[in-house]
């Protein structure tokens, strides 16, 4: 690849060619801005030629946004070619991979980077080859069910990109998610963004909310937008966490009637039975089967003695007896 070196005027770059924009854009330079005043640019943007006599940015997006804020006329760039053997379809393969090794030369790439840069390059190579250049485009080695996963993710939206980088939302729940339509995705992802649950639980809310739409021919959206859950997600007083908690336990009240009845006749039957403090009653698992089990705790002889006096008045109990099928 041929690279030249020269000064360009700002406005030969056109701003709206993203191709090779790995992260979000952003648009606080404010601190990049002070730097290039003060020191002027010190790394050159990288750019390729692109029709109607434009470049288009292949490194250093943040560069020229700070450079343009600061009504500066020109920019120092260097200036990419292909080779004489090259295509445009290997030219843009080579600028997607310098790309992606500027980026991950100065540090590892985040979710959104990873996505961005691996549903680009499948574009023109396959798993096994994208996990062949990866030691040396991406810094690190990819292996082949890592680069399914996340070719599988390519279709997601930029919400439910950033959410995956900021950690809200987990790589399996955003598997789910890749498979259903984009809008009922972004639904799920505009809840996630006000809750924190561990993956396995925002895999159970995606399952069940889609259940529950299934079955009641309604849209996830209507799910969420009765008052109880916006009631959740907009009070201020409950941390993230709360808040997650609280909207799983209504989906699955929601999903479940009958077993959340179930289980708040069996809760109350056993607190009037006195069955909450140290004497525990379990019921089978989604009182499924039959087997029950009783623990009780004990500190001395006679507390030991008191919780056998209380099972052996609990065996004539008729409150006691219908707890059982």
């Amino acid at each position: 690849m041929h690279k030249s070196y020269e000064t360009v005027p700002v406005g030969s770059i056109d701003p709206a060619y993203q191709r090779y924009r790995l992260g979000q854009p952003s648009f606080d330079v404010e601190n990049l801005k002070d730097a290039i005043n003060r020191s002027g640019l010190i790394h050159p943007v990288v750019v390729k030629p692109v029709p109607e006599g434009k470049y288009g940015l292949v490194v250093g997006f943040r560069r020229y946004d700070a450079v343009k804020k600061l009504g500066h006329s020109h920019i120092d760039a260097i200036i990419l070619g292909p080779d004489e053997e090259w295509d445009e379809k290997k030219f843009d393969l080579e600028c997607l991979k310098f790309a992606i090794t500027e980026r991950s030369c100065q540090r590892p790439l985040d979710v959104f980077e990873l996505l961005c840069a691996i549903e680009r390059l499948k574009d023109h190579l396959d798993v096994q080859e994208i996990v062949a250049i990866s030691p040396a485009v991406f810094n690190q080695v990819l292996n082949p069910s890592i680069v399914r996963q996340y070719i599988r993710m390519a279709g997601l939206s930029e919400n439910l990109r950033v959410l995956m980088s900021t950690g809200r939302l987990s790589v399996k729940p955003a598997l789910m998610l890749s498979d259903i339509p984009t809008e009922q995705a972004d639904v799920f992802g505009a809840v996630f963004s006000k809750i924190s649950l561990s993956s396995s639980n925002q895999k159970d809310v995606i399952q069940l909310s889609l259940e529950i739409s299934s079955r009641d021919k309604k849209p996830v959206k209507q799910i969420f937008s009765n008052d109880p859950f916006l009631q959740i997600l907009k009070d201020d007083h409950l941390d993230p966490r709360a808040k997650g908690k609280k909207i799983k336990e209504m989906i699955a009240e929601l999903r479940f009637p009958h077993l959340t009845q179930a289980r708040n006749t069996f809760t109350k039957t056993c607190r009037s039975l006195g069955l909450s403090g140290r004497i525990q009653l379990t019921p089978p698992k989604n009182f499924e089967g039959l087997d029950y089990s009783l623990s009780f705790q004990f500190q001395s002889l006679s507390e030991f003695e008191s919780c056998l006096k209380k099972l052996d008045q609990l065996s004539g109990d008729e409150q006691f007896r219908r707890l059982f099928p």
